[in-house]
């Protein structure tokens, strides 16, 4: 894994240094007062100056990689990153009035609602929006995100996302709006360590730009607190078919006790404010508990090297008691005048 790295650190164009310093020829070679002008003093002692100088692979090595996609294809390289264009949905279906929105039905009331009073107004509800870091989010997608009255970042769930028939963000392939639901973070959970989600009901509700929308969030079920086990089967789909395998899927209880992924790495720098604060300890109090483990753990293992010596001093002794005195020389010869003299009788 590490040689494959490197590989591929070279030809994407990365930087490495070149070391020499087992290179006796190159060695002798260069002079010994040679250092260069830019170096900080403390650089500037380096036994080797090759090593502080960093290289990168030629031109030509990295346009081999083109020929035939071999370096997309093959290595895995990223093409070429373009900025995401921020509330670009797609998938927008067939048109319907706003009344007849899911978010509507849920009794969520908007602009829409007094604009179309006498005539309802016709919208898209598309599948997919992205958001300001390239996120795709769909309708059930928990995301992160804050508004231009309030700078505090909140986490929510998108109800639904909108985009208004013949309007301006339509001709351009955008959203018009989102509705999200914002939740509530309580105390962190005992288990997990991570705060409790709790969804406000619709009047409550926003409706926000998708630039508002700063990444998606990844939100998990209390299955510690409610003990949930594996009880529903869920098919197994192939290339949209149903292939007639399945697989235990997790039966959640209490399903709507969410809560907050703050382990996840990626886009930390806006779920950092959702981490739970740890808790603070008395300095003194802790090192006292810490010196006193510490003696309790060297009592117990002095009484186990102490119980170890007592058993091998026991069975030493035992092994002494029964084994028999060697036999002396002049014991041996006895024997075997003995031997002799009885067999001349």
């Amino acid at each position: 894994m590490a040689k494959g790295n490197r590989i591929w650190h070279l030809l994407s164009g990365g930087f490495f240094t070149l070391n020499r310093l087992q290179d006796t020829h190159a060695q002798k070679k260069r002079k010994q007062k040679y250092r260069r002008s830019n170096l900080s003093q403390w650089m500037g002692q380096a036994n080797n100056p090759d090593a502080l100088t960093f290289h990168a692979a030629g031109v030509s090595v990295r346009q081999l990689l083109r020929i035939a996609n071999f370096g997309d294809e093959m290595m895995g390289f990223a093409k070429d990153v373009v900025d995401p264009v921020i509330g670009l949905c797609d998938h927008r279906g067939y048109t319907k009035s706003w009344p007849h929105t899911e978010a509507a039905k849920a009794g969520f009331v908007s602009h829409l609602d007094i604009a179309g009073a006498s005539n309802p107004v016709e919208v898209y509800s598309p599948r997919n929006l992205t958001v300001s870091n390239g996120d795709i989010c769909q309708s059930g997608s928990w995301v992160i995100f804050n508004t231009s009255l309030n700078k505090t970042l909140l986490a929510g769930r998108v109800i639904e996302i909108i985009q208004v028939v013949e309007s301006l963000e339509a001709r351009l392939g955008k959203c018009s709006f989102v509705v999200v639901a914002p939740s509530i973070s309580s105390e962190p959970d005992d288990h997990y360590w991570m705060p409790h989600l709790e969804l406000l009901p619709p009047t409550s509700w926003l409706t926000l730009e998708a630039s508002d929308i700063k990444c998606t969030v990844n939100v998990q079920h209390n299955c510690a607190k409610h003990s949930c086990t594996l009880g529903t089967e869920i098919a197994i789909i192939e290339e949209r078919e149903n292939t007639g395998q399945s697989y235990m899927g997790v039966l959640h209880k209490v399903p709507e006790d969410l809560i907050l992924n703050t382990a996840q790495m990626r886009d930390a720098v806006h779920i950092t404010p959702f981490h739970p604060r740890m808790p603070q300890f008395n300095r003194e109090e802790v090192i006292t508990r810490a010196a006193l483990l510490e003696i309790n753990d060297r009592k117990k293992r002095q009484a186990k090297q102490a119980d170890l010596a007592a058993a091998k001093n026991a069975g030493a002794a035992a092994t002494k008691k029964t084994k028999p005195k060697p036999t002396t020389r002049l014991q041996k010869v006895s024997t075997q005048v003995r031997s002799l003299m009885s067999a001349r009788c």
